[in-house]
């Protein structure tokens, strides 16, 4: 890349809408930094039987199950409304690229070589699907690939977003932009934010809060990758947790009714 050609940018994306939290987040890179978003690389993968899947993931939740379920038939936060990629201006000129994730024989999945050699003449890229990710496509990108992650990597790793914070009366949540590896939420951060969640009274404020905080700070993760800036390496890493089973789901029941009242 020459002195003055701008900084490419890539995003990877689970389909062809993204949440509104999300578009904003990339109109915060176009306007705020150098760099111009060049290649999408989207999720191509379809479900052949999607009652069977539906029904199997449903057993996997156990007792997380009927709020699953509710949670999915609730007509999205504004927030999280989902906003067709042809619709973020942001995107617009970006060449895309469609492909379908790969399963490797343990942790993730990788995406396939056609779709790694598209990011390699990138600088930078974003990742918004795809799930875990492993492989090459991490380090294709001069400057690897970016990610949220809604928790502070030092107490809280895995999902759900804010969730956790909100089950063990925590008074803030965080929000981090890490540059990604092949373990799972340990990466170097490029940004973080706290929240404020002592007076949230649903997990659905929480991420309202969490959300709505993360939008610019994609932009501010860039800036530092591109500059050069070392970023903060998390000096221990928290727990790893997963969608609630048990007693948790329990107390997120009763603190939920007592919110809504």
């Amino acid at each position: 890349m020459s002195s003055s050609e701008a900084p490419r940018v890539g995003v990877l994306l689970s389909g062809e809408t993204v949440p509104r939290w999300m578009a904003r987040a990339l109109q915060f890179v176009e306007v705020e930094t150098d760099a111009t978003i060049t290649r999408l690389v989207v999720d191509d993968s379809t479900s052949d039987d999607g009652t069977v899947d539906t029904l199997q993931r449903l057993v996997e939740l156990r007792e997380w199950a009927p709020f699953a379920a509710a949670i999915s038939l609730r007509s999205d936060p504004h927030f999280a409304e989902s906003v067709p990629i042809d619709e973020v201006p942001a995107l617009a000129d970006a060449e895309r690229t469609y492909c379908e994730p790969v399963d490797t024989d343990g942790f993730g999945q990788e995406l396939p070589a056609s779709a790694v050699a598209d990011l390699e003449p990138l600088d930078l890229v974003v990742r918004f699907g795809f799930g875990i990710l492993v492989g090459e496509a991490l380090t294709a990108p001069t400057h690897g690939v970016l990610s949220y992650h809604h928790g502070d990597l030092t107490e809280y790793r895995g999902q759900p977003a804010g969730f956790w914070e909100f089950v063990h009366d925590e008074p803030t949540a965080g929000i981090t932009v890490q540059r990604i590896t092949d373990e799972l939420d340990a990466g170097e951060v490029f940004a973080y934010e706290e929240v404020d969640i002592t007076d949230a009274d649903t997990w659905r404020e929480v991420r309202r809060r969490l959300y709505v905080t993360s939008e610019p700070l994609l932009a501010q993760a860039t800036q530092t990758v591109l500059e050069g800036t070392d970023p903060q390496e998390p000096s221990d890493l928290g727990d790893l947790y997963s969608l609630p089973t048990g007693k948790p789901v329990l107390t997120y029941a009763l603190k939920t009714a007592s919110g809504y009242l």
